[in-house]
């Protein structure tokens, strides 16, 4: 696929903004689990991360919309390109409350219970991988379409799976 220059500086920022929100998620669940082991101390670190990747990745977010409204992509397709992008940010600014949630409100989980947050955390982030290569083959065009669905299909089971966990 030709594209041009602003349609290529668009790809490399999303593929820049994909790749701090999956940062985002991994420090997410880095802070879930040192605060399960109550480590407050680096939880908080780590929380610390997890915003400024988020919010590092909402600055290039702004960015991308600023070249699609420059003139880059047709009209037609800016709206839904730039709907992508904040759909991926929501991920990120989900890793970002759940870091936020664990410092801020400091919720008393049990012994018992904090390998079932593990797991569940752990699952929700797990997304990540799926994620990404939905949306590498979907701007990079080097997927059929199928392919795409299938990533996409995962994210969908993944979230299922999870919302049974947290169910059970």
């Amino acid at each position: 696929m030709a594209l041009f220059k602003k349609e290529k500086e668009v790809v490399e920022l999303i593929l820049r903004h994909l790749n701090l929100i999956v940062e985002s998620l991994k420090s997410g669940l880095q802070t879930t689990q040192f605060y399960l082991d109550d480590n407050i101390g680096d939880a908080k670190v780590w929380a610390r991360k997890t915003r400024g990747q988020e919010s590092e990745a909402d600055l290039i977010r702004h960015e991308i919309r600023d070249k699609l409204y420059s003139g880059a992509y047709l009209p037609v397709l800016r709206e839904d390109i730039y709907k992508l992008v904040e759909s991926i940010d929501k991920v990120g600014n989900a890793a970002e409350a759940c870091a936020d949630f664990f410092l801020n409100q400091r919720p008393s989980i049990s012994k018992e219970m904090k390998s079932d947050f593990l797991s569940v955390s752990r699952d929700s982030m797990g997304i990540a991988d799926a994620l990404k290569l939905a949306v590498m083959c979907y701007l990079k065009g080097d997927c059929k379409i199928e392919t795409v669905r299938d990533h996409t299909r995962e994210i969908g089971l993944q979230e299922s799976r999870v919302d049974k966990i947290e169910w059970d």
